[in-house]
């Protein structure tokens, strides 16, 4: 498992809704029902939210519209360049 997903962002980037277990990375990226949708990891609820997106119950267009959004506020290559900086000076110190 990627410890902060990338692939999360990349696709987010991309305004597609993300379909993510809610533990470690995903959930410091993906607002659950806002920008991307978060599950427990078990199959029984990862069927249930794919049956519900059959359904129409999650507008997928609006939820990747804000998915976009959401990395170009919070995952810029000048924020994410601060964050990895800050990061490793806690370390150092």
């Amino acid at each position: 498992m990627e410890p902060f997903g990338m692939v999360i962002i990349e696709s987010m980037a991309m305004g597609k809704t993300v379909i993510a277990v809610g533990q470690g990375g995903p959930v410091e990226i993906i607002s659950n029902g806002n920008d991307g949708l978060l599950y427990d990891g078990s199959q029984r609820q990862l069927a249930n939210i794919m049956e519900q997106i059959l359904e129409g119950q999650f507008p997928l267009k609006e939820i990747g519209q804000r998915a976009r959004q959401t990395v170009e506020k919070k995952f810029t290559v000048t924020q994410m360049a601060e964050r990895f900086e800050s990061n490793i000076s806690l370390i150092l110190n």
